[in-house]
């Protein structure tokens, strides 16, 4: 378990918007006053940290792994962590096609 003592979990999501999750290639982030975004894999360690200067980002998750990752994400107040996680397909079409 990964355990950041600064951080809201899950009780916020009013706040920001995490989209879309589970996500393939691109997930957009929006919260106000976000200044910092880090990402972490499920053994705790740092994937990226981001300088953030707008309310809302695009973050490229396309080589990350397929799997979980936390964001936290730091605004001027507070910080938030998400859990996200990474598909390892991209589904285009209808189901019946699948089969």
């Amino acid at each position: 378990v990964i355990v950041f003592p600064d951080a809201l979990y899950d009780n916020n999501d009013d706040m920001i918007s995490i989209f879309p999750n589970p996500v393939y290639t691109e997930i957009n982030i929006q919260y106000i006053g976000m200044q910092e975004i880090s990402v972490y894999n499920l053994n705790g360690q740092k994937i990226e940290t981001i300088i953030v200067t707008t309310d809302t980002y695009i973050l490229n998750v396309d080589d990350y792994k397929p799997g979980i990752y936390y964001l936290r994400i730091a605004g001027m107040d507070e910080v938030i962590v998400k859990k996200i996680i990474k598909k390892w397909y991209k589904f285009i079409g209808n189901v019946e096609d699948f089969w």
